[in-house]
């Protein structure tokens, strides 16, 4: 690693790891290989958000199990500092093809929800500058 200033503000380790995770599957037992493959996908890609990005939920449940159709469905709310909450569902029949669908999505939503609020402040920052009037 190079040694910069800007290593002193933000530390040598990544922002992405200090999100908590809670991972709620009332249905079934989640495998521990899925629930780390859904907490390595997620830091992966909410990364770039750095500090903005403080907790995912994700909560998963078995529907419609014996009559077939779309097995799991997949909800994950994003808390972000500073910001209303971000939340996503998707189904899908198979348990590693909702969590990418749903990781995808909320990384969307998340720079679309961050982008959005970013733009309201940024006109609530501007002065309005209207030329004077030329002589009547």
């Amino acid at each position: 690693m190079v040694e910069t200033r800007l290593g002193k503000r933000v530390g040598p380790e990544n922002p992405a790891h200090r999100i908590t995770f809670e991972t709620h599957s009332p249905d079934f037992d989640m495998p521990p290989d899925v629930a780390g493959y859904a907490r390595e996908k997620l830091v992966a890609k909410l990364a770039k958000f750095g500090h903005q990005v403080t907790e995912v939920v994700m909560h998963f449940k078995e529907v419609n199990g014996t009559r077939g159709g779309d097995g799991t469905v997949c909800h994950m709310e994003a808390r972000l500092s500073h910001h209303e909450p971000v939340n996503v569902e998707e189904r899908n029949h198979d348990l590693r093809a909702v969590i990418d669908l749903s990781v995808d999505r909320l990384t969307e939503a998340v720079a679309r929800h961050l982008d959005k609020d970013d733009g309201k402040r940024r006109a609530q920052e501007r002065k309005i500058v209207r030329p004077a009037k030329q002589g009547l």
